[in-house]
């Protein structure tokens, strides 16, 4: 994933001045079906999560209409509090999770809308109380498909929905990301 990001970046920074690129900050909105094996959600609204800033660039390549993009939420990013029940004994613990995402996606423009595929690379940090103290914690990384939709909504907003293809490293059955993002054009 390193060499990808390198590679990108290389490209976007040394690319010809008469290529579009933008810069884009915005927010997003998760929905994850997360099937973890020790605890279950309380409720399945406890599953949104309301993440964090995304700061993107995005690149045109060439005089085609193929646009590559990376992005992160690791400049700011917030931790979620969950309330989860043990599968083992019915105990309740609060589960606090930050998510960290690298991503890269290629997409093709068709008018104002941006169909794309790419991946993700996902760390997970999760600490589990219980009566306000410390019982465990876990990391979890791994390697996301996904694949969107971006809808230009004028010169400076975008509308993006992504879903995400299952992964077994981090219990995670299906996803999806909202999001709205403010582009600069550089």
């Amino acid at each position: 994933m390193k060499n990808i990001i390198k590679l990108t970046l290389t490209l976007l920074f040394l690319s010809s001045p008469a290529f579009a690129t933008t810069l884009s900050v915005g927010t997003t909105l998760s929905f994850l079906n997360i099937n973890d094996p020790d605890f279950e959600y309380i409720t399945n609204r406890d599953q949104l999560q309301l993440s964090s800033v995304s700061l993107g660039l995005n690149q045109r390549i060439g005089k085609t209409p193929f646009i590559a993009t990376i992005s992160t939420n690791r400049l700011i990013n917030r931790e979620v509090s969950r309330e989860v029940r043990s599968k083992k004994n019915g105990a309740i613990f609060t589960n606090k999770t930050k998510t960290e995402a690298d991503s890269f996606t290629l997409g093709y423009k068709i008018g104002r809308y941006i169909p794309n595929i790419g991946i993700a690379n996902v760390g997970v940090d999760k600490s589990i109380y219980y009566a306000g103290k410390l019982a465990g914690e876990k990391q979890q990384h791994a390697i996301l498909g996904i694949f969107g939709l971006t809808y230009i909504a004028s010169k400076d907003i975008s509308i993006s929905s992504t879903i995400t293809l299952p992964n077994k490293e981090l219990n995670l059955e299906s996803g999806v990301v909202l999001g709205i993002n403010y582009n600069f054009g550089l």
